[in-house]
């Protein structure tokens, strides 16, 4: 595994790197310093007000923003990433609209939505040549043969992703641990196969995250927002979808592990929501990051309740990191893992209801 980060590392130079480096951290600090000083800038008439918030004070939700410019930075100086390139264009129009949302929270969940849908079926229609098999499901496996039916189930995987992954954006380093862990998982998949060149793709995915995390965690400087936390799932989503369908030796069924937590906090919510007979688009301080946040806010101050929160979910954001290479050649273990760590959640999660 060394062996193959090294050899990854030197299809990137390490000039390169430090330039997308101080490009995030200049952007990142007039950005920050702009926000508290600059009255204009900060918006403070737009303050961020929502029932999951957690954080105290406006910081600035615009790390999504700043992480994809450094994108198009790697694009520049590394000639070779054709796949980020034509992902970055297709995810312009999510972007557009996120954009206007991280920075003057008035935009309507249904137009976030649609922008997310469309830019996650344009990755689709436009980046994937083979889809993943989706095996051992009687009957319905058979459907998967038809590429309509491939194009709008994987569009609804990312657009399911993208959005549990917004949800846990807000408490500091959730989000983005997550998207490390996720990461992690894919290049260890690629050493399995020997893709050195789908490797080096999610490696620079890690190193743009790495100099976020300084700012968000614990600290909470800087957020995702929503552009950040929709732009990483995507990016993540549709190299998994990819991935997969370039090589159909390796289960497909390794990625309900690699995306458990934030899909897990999906699926949990839409069907709660609809069991308590309330819309599943409509906001509430239920879902257990918010639910362990509100126990430990009892007793310590906001900030030190945000980190710890983030700390005590790390069975689910590194769980699944440390899992797949114990069980990425065995489907049956693969789907036994994933029910292990749904227990531990929902026993976690009826627990804290009742307190």
């Amino acid at each position: 595994m060394l062996g193959f980060l090294s050899e990854i590392t030197e299809l990137l130079k390490f000039s390169n790197i430090l330039i997308i480096y101080c490009l995030f951290y200049v952007l990142s600090s007039s950005i920050i310093y702009l926000w508290r000083n600059d009255s204009n800038f900060s918006l403070k008439n737009n303050v961020y007000i929502a029932t999951q918030k957690v954080h105290v004070g406006n910081i600035p939700r615009l790390g999504g923003v700043v992480t994809y410019i450094c994108l198009w930075g790697f694009i520049i100086v590394e000639t070779d990433l054709v796949l980020l390139q034509t992902s970055l264009i297709c995810i312009l129009p999510m972007m557009f609209i996120t954009f206007k949302e991280d920075l003057f929270y008035n935009v309507s969940y249904q137009i976030r939505l649609f922008g997310l849908t469309l830019s996650s079926f344009c990755l689709i229609f436009f980046t994937v040549t083979n889809f993943p098999e989706i095996n051992f499901l009687p009957m319905i496996s058979n459907v998967f043969d038809y590429k309509i039916f491939n194009i709008i189930f994987f569009t609804i995987c990312i657009v399911v992703l993208a959005n549990g992954s917004n949800f846990i954006d807000g408490m500091n380093g959730l989000c983005s641990f997550f998207f490390l862990g996720a990461m992690f998982s894919c290049i260890f998949l690629s050493y399995i196969q020997g893709d050195t060149e789908n490797g080096k793709l999610m490696f620079v995915y890690a190193l743009t995250l790495i100099p976020f995390i300084t700012l968000n965690f614990p600290f909470g400087k800087m957020f995702l927002g929503d552009a950040g936390a929709f732009l990483y799932a995507m990016l993540i989503g549709i190299w998994v979808v990819n991935f997969f369908g370039m090589h159909s030796t390796i289960s497909s069924w390794n990625a309900i592990l690699i995306f458990f937590y934030p899909t897990t906090e999906v699926l949990y919510s839409f069907i709660r929501k609809i069991y308590q007979k309330k819309s599943p688009f409509y906001p509430d301080r239920k879902h257990l990051h918010l639910l362990i946040y509100d126990y430990f806010n009892k007793t310590f101050n906001a900030k030190k309740s945000n980190n710890l929160t983030t700390m005590s979910l790390i069975i689910f954001w590194l769980t699944p990191t440390l899992l797949i290479p114990l069980v990425y050649q065995n489907q049956i273990l693969i789907i036994a893992s994933y029910f292990f760590l749904f227990i531990i959640y929902m026993s976690i999660a009826k627990r804290l209801q009742k307190l």
